[in-house]
């Protein structure tokens, strides 16, 4: 048996696929260049696509950055926000104790009304019951109309005497209601 190793080109003989070390010189440098060529083209497209690759994590860096300059000025807006809400809640917590003040001296105000109007009841009631019996105690028409004078002349007191008392109760309710208000009012308004 023959080898066939002899006829073929070195680099064939022994199973390799590189340039024959035998023949055509310019066929030779064509394969050189071709694979040259094809390393260079697998080096470039490599080369490109970790550029690419490069440049989006870059835009995405670029993007990381730009929220947090967002988140940033989001921040920025929210603490003056909340800087605005807080001097608003400053400013406005006198007024809004005056008025808290106010309501409950309008509270205390009522109770006294209250107060004042059990009074002027009780004294009716007390009145009231002491009338009858003035009445029946009269012999002669001139002593009962002296007696019903009387009662006319008390009930008119006792009415003027309530109303009195009911609107002094009234207007020391309101005089202790405004002074907190007018303290703010004086204070000036915040604008």
């Amino acid at each position: 048996m023959a080898d066939n190793s002899d006829n073929k080109p070195k680099s064939e003989a022994h199973g390799g696929s590189a340039r024959p070390m035998t023949g055509n010189p310019t066929r030779a440098a064509d394969a050189d260049a071709a694979v040259t060529g094809r390393g260079v083209h697998t080096l470039v497209d490599a080369a490109r696509r970790a550029a690419d690759q490069d440049q989006e994590r870059l835009r995405a860096a670029a993007g990381t950055i730009a929220d947090f300059a967002n988140a940033d000025r989001a921040l920025e807006a929210t603490a003056r926000i909340t800087g605005l809400y807080c001097r608003t809640m400053q400013d406005t917590t006198e007024d809004m104790q005056a008025l808290m003040a106010c309501c409950s001296n309008v509270g205390q105000g009522i109770q006294q009304m209250q107060q004042t109007w059990f009074e002027v009841l009780r004294r009716s009631i007390e009145q009231a019951r002491h009338q009858p019996q003035d009445l029946l105690r009269c012999r002669t028409p001139e002593e009962f109309a002296q007696v019903q004078r009387d009662l006319y002349l008390d009930s008119v007191a006792m009415m003027l005497d309530s109303s009195m008392a009911m609107l002094r109760a009234t207007g020391d309710m309101v005089s202790k209601a405004m002074k907190p208000l007018e303290g703010r009012a004086r204070g000036g308004m915040h604008g």
